[in-house]
């Protein structure tokens, strides 16, 4: 779960629930969960505009330094999707950050790169193992 504070008032902003459909016609100002997650190299990253604004959104590494700005633009109102590529990056903890007007909220990604690495150790071994 994800607590949104809206930086203004310092007042809770209820969060989305997974799994909850996009509509164009959003009431609030969200970020929502990246899919797939964790993932390998590509996510996406869906929020909501509540009105017309300059959105920026950023991925940070463990200690807040911007590893990478996905996109900092004006937008309508709506429900927005992303895709980030994080194919140069290590595996490991990475953050998500959306700023837009008085909103401003930060989700935990990871990428890991063990499935694709367990899979090429596998087929070593088997190459190894099976007969000439």
């Amino acid at each position: 779960m994800t607590l949104f504070v809206d930086a203004q008032t310092g007042n809770l902003v209820t969060d989305v629930e997974d799994g909850e459909q996009a509509t164009q016609t959003v009431g609030a100002f969200a970020l929502l969960p990246n899919y797939p997650h964790p993932f390998n190299p590509v996510t996406t990253i869906e929020y909501h505009v509540k009105q017309r604004c300059r959105v920026r959104l950023e991925v940070l590494d463990p200690l807040g330094r911007r590893i990478a700005t996905v996109l900092d633009e004006e937008q309508q109102p709506g429900a927005h999707r992303v895709h980030f590529h994080g194919g140069d990056l290590p595996s490991g903890v990475y953050l998500c950050k959306l700023h837009m007007q008085q909103f401003a909220a930060v989700r935990k990604m990871v990428i890991t790169r063990r499935a694709h690495a367990l899979s090429a150790k596998s087929w070593r071994l088997e190459r190894r193992i099976s007969p000439p």
